[in-house]
């Protein structure tokens, strides 16, 4: 393995490790643990989750590593946006316009000769359906 490779993914590996952390103390553990009191009929202990013990401290630095790793990684994203060449205004020559393609060729493509139909034709109110009004004395829904 490079370090490239760990440079680049270290992120949704912190993620997935926090996720599958928080799984297995808020889900599978405590249900393991019922599971364990009902089948060898012992009384039922209360499942307290490993992670919130000592004031909670694995939350809070997965949260500002995570938080950190998130908010460097827009940084570096704005960035790199930034010193993106603007391909708008380079000159193609005569053959491309400005997004690298040939110039539209109008032998090849005739225009339309008929406009298109309304997307949305008028509506006849007298065809409109309307739903019957109910009402409580004077109160109308």
């Amino acid at each position: 393995m490079n370090e490239t490779w760990f440079k680049d993914n270290w992120r949704p590996l912190a993620a997935y490790t926090y996720i599958f952390i928080c799984i297995c103390d808020f889900i599978i553990f405590p249900v393991g643990n019922m599971l364990v009191c009902y089948y060898l009929h012992t009384p039922y202990v209360v499942w307290v989750p490993l992670t919130l013990q000592g004031g909670a401290f694995l939350h809070l630095s997965f949260g500002a590593i995570l938080g950190a790793g998130a908010y460097t990684q827009g940084l570096s994203q704005i960035e790199m946006i930034k010193n993106m060449p603007d391909y708008s205004q380079m000159n193609y020559g005569s053959q491309y316009n400005a997004y690298g393609q040939p110039p539209y060729n109008s032998d090849m493509n005739p225009p339309i000769s008929s406009p298109m139909p309304p997307l949305n034709p008028p509506i006849n109110p007298a065809t409109v359906l309307q739903a019957p009004r109910r009402g409580i004395g004077k109160l109308m829904i």
